[in-house]
């Protein structure tokens, strides 16, 4: 049996990051034959479409449902305690990978990542729970918690924990503001800090980083796909992680156009991994992304800030 697993939350929006976050991976490392699992929730079950350009690209791939018996006190809690609304719910997923006691390592990645290099340091991750410090949007400050992009938890940790039961672990405890209402909140609530195995920032290198970092400089740099791949070529990012809206939406918030040139790399695995079925179910979602988008627009209403903030939360964002 396999020791060590992947596993990464996907639904059919999802999809296309998920193929080139896996096809990316196993690129950059090649000796990575371990299962990958797709989690899915029934609040945003992949399609049998979505699974099969999933079964088309990615190899040794697995599919599984979080349980709802499971999430469903999580979801509670989330709506009644944190804020969480509906459309956030589906991220909860990733708790389901905490009961899965039958491995010794379950490595949970996001699907919105870009793999560059090796991810041999997560398989010497030395916690039962290790990942990377977050950092301010605006500031690349470090802050108090972490990001739930790239986790990495050992047996100890997953031996009888029970996913149903979280509320009872978190007895009414609110986030830390920032920590997000999903997720990233519950998780950062969950596992107690000092004992957190801290990793590289290179493990989980967000576009926001890299967009204040460059700027400061190389401000001429950050327009230019080749500058930027330069760069983080330098640093060994070995993950970038593209938090926000993803580079294969079209974009809503004018300010996530400034990110075109660090977009374009994700655009150019795509184009390496991806065969003709991947382009056109980026199509489809790109349609339908659209009309969500145009309906949005049409139901928002003030000033111009308040729209694209209404906008923002009805697309998910």
């Amino acid at each position: 049996m396999e020791r060590t697993v992947l596993c990464s939350v996907v639904d059919d929006g999802f999809a296309a990051g998920f193929v080139v976050m896996e096809r990316s991976l196993r690129h950059h490392n090649p000796d990575w034959t371990m299962p990958v699992i797709a989690i899915d929730s029934a609040d945003a079950p992949l399609s049998a479409e979505a699974r099969a350009v999933i079964r088309e690209h990615c190899d040794n791939v697995h599919f599984a449902r979080a349980r709802p018996a499971h999430l469903a006190p999580v979801q509670a809690y989330a709506r009644d305690v944190i804020g969480t609304p509906e459309r956030l719910w589906p991220a909860l997923a990733v708790l389901e990978a905490l009961s899965w006691d039958r491995f010794d390592r379950v490595i949970a990645l996001d699907s919105d990542l870009l793999i560059r290099g090796s991810l041999e340091p997560l398989l010497h991750a030395p916690a039962n729970f290790n990942a990377v410090r977050a950092r301010h949007a605006k500031l690349d400050m470090p802050m108090g918690f972490f990001n739930t992009g790239v986790m990495v938890l050992h047996r100890p940790l997953l031996l009888g924990f029970e996913v149903a039961r979280i509320p009872d672990y978190l007895g009414g405890r609110r986030p830390v503001p920032g920590t997000g209402l999903a997720d990233q909140a519950v998780l950062n609530m969950l596992m107690p800090h000092p004992l957190v195995g801290w990793m590289p920032e290179r493990l989980n290198f967000t576009k926001r980083s890299l967009a204040v970092r460059m700027r400061a400089g190389q401000p001429e740099g950050f327009g230019d796909p080749g500058a930027i791949d330069a760069w983080l070529a330098a640093r060994d990012v070995a993950v970038v992680h593209y938090v926000g809206e993803k580079p294969w939406n079209p974009k809503i918030r004018a300010g996530e156009k400034d990110y075109a040139a660090a977009e374009a790399l994700w655009h150019a695995a795509a184009a390496r991994f991806g065969g003709a079925s991947l382009f056109r179910h980026m199509q489809r979602q790109s349609r339908l992304w659209t009309e969500r988008y145009a309906e949005s627009l049409a139901a928002a209403a003030g000033p111009e800030e308040e729209r694209e903030r209404q906008i923002a939360r009805a697309m998910g964002l």
